[in-house]
């Protein structure tokens, strides 16, 4: 052992590096600086005073060694990996959120197609396309941003800068004569991108005349005022710093302009910087699917939307706003505003209605297809589509221009329905393909597909060969009718009594009366609309003393059979169509119960109508009357309009029965 040895460690910063050296031995162990901690990454370009030590040149030279040292470089095909951590929508784990846009669009995360493609904010034809991709702009994910294919395809490799008109999308995009002027939420954004890439791949530079040519592979961008302004007027954003913190986890380095805005100004610019105050904002986007209109609106980084009044629609309840269009995710308005946001309707089907025809844009359905997918479904109550990669060597995709599913030789598409479908329209794009379609029952003559029979809820088309495709549109589904259940509960029955009797005397002497032969007629008014609505077979009445718990309720066919045709306690009057009395607002149907013996007079008689089609029973309101609780009535309640003698008689009457 021996004593009095210390160990001793010294702590040195080094540009970029941390070294530990043990005092006894004099080794020396280097460890790269962890580019996940902003703080320690640029310690370096500081002064013991917290004062920065270089400006111009020297800074660009300092942050392109610390940038570019240590760098984990990735391929092209490697951004979906990185795409799944640095710009997938918060609210939506299979969405990512698009570039210039901030909208939250599906996306499989194992190669782009479709509506999605890579846009390179420094445009390749302006960094030299023909470098090693993975050691140049081409593959880094600090610059390299998911987009839409038909918005990248719009800026090209356009210059940025500010114009007052162009061509303009929703989210407040304009381009026009090679200049291209991104919406609010990406102008310091995009700044801050190509500052990066300047300070990162040193061959590259800024101009700022548009006239020296925005084509071919000019190794320029600008235009460099217009990013100097927006990098000073828009602040960093939250999801700026979260994606700059993602991918540098990733690649091992950071985009120092995120970090420190006011470095663009002390290497390009006049050195002074103020910070910027203009809040970025967002765009929400709330799709009606077929609802009526509501207006988008402009939210605050960390604002709330406010949520606006409820769309309406014929036939449909709002149900409230989704993430997805396939409404499986509802929407938090207590969340803050973090990125745009696409906000769907969801549409719960009125039972009530008469519901007969839908048609299904795809387009109004874009966001829930998933390109890459070998079997994806789409939902607009109460159908359901299904697009299927069946036999075929191609998954079904959105077509470029959004506005239709391309079906491939061998998928397959299937509409099923939880209503009964009559026939089916297919729209097609206009440069569609010739490929023959096929269908698994009905009759297909293109397009209008036939159902066989009136119960058919799912028919599949397939396409036919190995090659070719077609662009289908538009859906249009027609139902198989179905009438409103018809309810008669309501309809009142009148009652009247009907006897003979026989007068016995002697002249000048008070006579005696007897009476028999009584009858019980009814007789009910329907209204006319609804009787003609229903496909009746038969018509009728059915009859029973109370005594023996009679019930009348609306039911199938065949249950009707079981309980009144077989108890002969009951009397079934049948009524002929040639009996029904048909008025111009109402149709009135007639029945007698006769012969009611004297010994019955004062039991009470259940009555009620009935209207029989091919497989259910509808029953009217039941009346229940005895001889003498009709006689009490009319003595009762007529009194007035009733002549002495006829007072006198139906006194006697009561009197006789009781």
């Amino acid at each position: 052992m021996v004593k009095g040895f210390k160990l001793l460690f010294v702590l040195t910063l080094v540009s970029g590096f941390i070294s530990f050296s043990n005092g006894n031995e004099g080794s020396v162990v280097n460890a790269a600086i962890d580019a996940t901690n902003a703080d320690a990454y640029y310690s370096s370009l500081y002064d013991s005073n917290g004062n920065i030590k270089y400006t111009g040149d020297e800074l660009l030279d300092e942050l392109n060694k610390l940038i570019s040292s240590d760098t984990t470089n990735k391929s092209y095909d490697y951004l979906d990996t990185i795409y799944e951590t640095s710009d997938i929508d918060p609210n939506n784990s299979n969405n990512v959120i698009l570039y210039y846009t901030g909208e939250s669009r599906a996306y499989n995360f194992s190669g782009f197609s479709g509506t999605i493609n890579r846009e390179h904010v420094w445009p390749q034809s302006h960094f030299g396309a023909s470098q090693n991709k993975e050691t140049s702009p081409y593959s880094d994910a600090h610059h390299v941003r998911p987009c839409d294919s038909s918005l990248n395809s719009s800026r090209g490799n356009s210059y940025f800068d500010e114009l007052t008109n162009g061509s303009t999308d929703k989210y407040g995009n304009m381009w026009s004569g090679g200049i291209f002027y991104p919406s609010e939420a990406y102008r310091g954004d995009a700044a801050r991108i190509c500052f990066y890439v300047a300070a990162r791949y040193t061959n590259l530079s800024f101009t700022d005349n548009a006239s020296t040519g925005n084509t071919g592979q000019n190794l320029q961008m600008g235009n460099l005022s217009a990013l100097l302004k927006w990098n000073e007027e828009y602040k960093v954003s939250a999801s700026e710093i979260r994606r700059n913190n993602a991918v540098a986890k990733i690649q091992n380095n950071r985009n120092p302009f995120i970090d420190h805005p006011e470095f663009a100004e002390y290497i390009w610019g006049d050195g002074s910087f103020d910070g910027g105050d203009n809040e970025v904002a967002y765009t929400v986007v709330f799709k009606s699917m077929g609802g009526s209109e509501v207006a988008s609106q402009e939210v605050k980084e960390n604002g709330y939307i406010v949520k606006p009044n409820d769309p309406t629609k014929d036939g449909y309840t709002f149900g409230g706003w989704y993430l997805d269009s396939a409404c499986t995710m509802p929407y938090d308005f207590s969340n803050k505003v973090t990125n745009s946001v696409t906000l769907y309707a969801k549409w719960i089907l009125n039972s009530t209605e008469d519901f007969n025809e839908l048609d299904i844009y795809l387009t109004a359905e874009k966001q829930g297809f998933a390109n890459g997918n070998e079997v994806t479904k789409i939902s607009s109550d109460p159908v359901t589509l299904t697009f299927s990669k069946g036999k075929g060597s191609v998954t079904p995709k959105y077509y470029s221009s959004g506005d239709a599913v391309r079906l491939y030789g061998g998928n397959t598409l299937t509409v099923s329905s939880t209503k009964p479908m009559k026939s089916i329209t297919l729209s097609f794009g206009s440069s569609d393909g010739s490929n023959q379609i096929t269908v698994n029952n009905g009759s297909f003559l293109t397009p209008l597909w036939s159902a066989s029979n009136e119960e058919t809820t799912s028919v599949t088309f397939s396409i036919s060969g190995t090659s070719g495709n077609r662009r289908v549109q538009k859906i249009s589904i027609e139902f198989v009718e179905t009438k409103a259940d018809v309810d008669l509960s309501d309809v009142n029955i009148y009652t009247a009594l009907s006897f003979s009797y026989s007068i016995y005397g002697v002249e000048n002497q008070t006579p005696s009366y007897s009476f028999d032969n009584f009858s019980m007629r009814y007789k009910v008014d329907i209204d006319k609309d609804v009787f003609e609505s229903i496909d009746a077979v038969s018509y009728g009445a059915l009859i029973n003393y109370k005594e023996n718990n009679p019930s009348y309720n609306d039911m199938m066919v065949e249950e009707f059979n079981n309980i009144y045709t077989q108890d002969n306690q009951y009397e079934d009057i049948n009524i002929s169509s040639e009996q029904i009395i048909k008025n111009e607002s109402t149709c009135t149907l007639s029945a007698e119960f006769t012969n009611i013996s004297n010994a019955d007079l004062e039991k009470e008689i259940v009555t009620a109508f009935y209207i029989k089609t091919e497989d259910k029973v509808y029953f009217t309101g039941a009346k229940t009357y005895s001889v003498s609780s009709l006689v009490d009535e009319y003595l009762e309640k007529y009194q007035s309009e009733l002549t002495e003698e006829e007072i006198e008689f139906l006194t006697i009457l009561d009197s006789s029965i009781n």
